[in-house]
């Protein structure tokens, strides 16, 4: 019949100073997984060490610094005196339960392997997004983003994943597609960990590197069809057109007289810079920059042209970039001059 290990007892035997070392090596081999069985050796003992173990042993003084002990002796002795049967009892009544250490890093490897392993199924028919989950897995980046946790890496997978997936043709505010993918508008902003990850699969699928500067950064976004201010926000625009022969003409020529939905970045790279601003509006239209919750819900005048922008700062943004582009600013009437006040903003 086994004996309840003697919990006082044990506590007070061990907490002598010349046997600490024993559960030390006891809690170590306990940590790797390792039987307690064979000897452990203490090759630098003290001589109060080394009377503390014959003491417990009941065994003739010894000499010499290096001790030898014989685990199933010590158990042995143990059982013997009523204070414990197992050597595994012991060490867990003097000093809590014992981490599997050992069982903790096998058990972490096969969660790693296998989020990797999902992540390749998931993009599977994008080899250079393949090529990206293996980069991950040969470099650590993922675990040093997720800080050796694998459930917060499956996470920042999830949400980069997303991302790289996602069809480039239709663009979206950086916020947006952070809320969208992580629940936080700003998991997407500089320097954050899902959107280290973001760039680096944005680098393998459409070979622009984001990380050398906010230029390369916006350039990188772009490539993945995210805007990434207000800049490069939606706009809402109104009777305007582009030149003969550049993307946008068809689009806006199809659309003559509604509200079309662009990006000013998306004009800028589709030509817009070409718009017949000047040379092509009638005499007395002109083009004014309206803040979006001031849009007019009756019909637009045809005579003027229209942005609807979605703040001031996005407005006065809007003017430097038009004017960079082609649209002289005299031809502007901003939310900063009468159109600010004309419709109240």
């Amino acid at each position: 019949m086994e004996t309840a290990p003697d919990a006082a007892r044990l506590r007070a035997l061990f907490e002598q100073p010349g046997l600490h070392w024993i559960l030390d090596r006891l809690v170590e081999r306990m940590s790797r997984g390792r039987p307690l069985i064979g000897t452990i050796v203490h090759s630098k003992s003290t001589s109060e060490e080394r009377r503390a173990l014959d003491d417990l042993l009941g065994r003739p003084s010894t000499r010499g610094n290096r001790l030898t002990l014989d685990l199933a002796e010590l158990e042995q002795t143990l059982r013997s005196a009523g204070i414990a049967d197992q050597l595994e009892d012991a060490v867990v009544v003097s000093r809590g339960p014992v981490k599997n250490q050992r069982e903790q890093t096998e058990r972490r490897r096969d969660e790693w392997a296998k989020l990797f392993e999902t992540s390749r199924a998931r993009a599977a028919g994008q080899p250079a997004l393949v090529e990206w989950v293996n980069a991950l897995a040969r470099d650590g980046t993922l675990k040093r983003l997720s800080h050796g946790d694998p459930g917060g890496a499956a996470i920042l997978m999830e949400g980069a994943l997303r991302v790289g997936m996602r069809n480039p043709r239709e663009e979206v505010l950086l916020a947006n597609l952070a809320a969208e993918c992580a629940g936080d508008s700003h998991a997407l902003d500089r320097g954050q960990p899902l959107a280290t990850l973001c760039l680096r699969a944005v680098t393998a699928l459409y070979g622009v590197d984001g990380q050398r500067g906010a230029e390369a950064r916006r350039k990188a976004w772009l490539a993945a069809g995210v805007i990434i201010d207000d800049l490069s926000a939606p706009v809402l625009v109104f009777n305007l057109r582009a030149a003969a022969g550049s993307s946008l003409e068809q689009v806006l020529d199809f659309n003559s007289g509604v509200l079309l939905n662009l990006s000013i970045q998306r004009c800028v790279r589709s030509s817009f810079a070409k718009i017949r601003a000047l040379s092509a509006l009638p005499p007395g239209r002109s083009v004014h920059l309206v803040n979006r919750s001031s849009a007019p819900t009756g019909n637009l005048p045809p005579q003027r042209s229209f942005f609807y922008l979605n703040s001031d700062e996005q407005a006065r943004n809007c003017i430097v970039t038009l004017t960079l582009i082609g649209l002289a600013c005299e031809s502007l009437t901003s939310l900063c001059a009468s159109t600010t006040r004309s419709h109240g903003v």
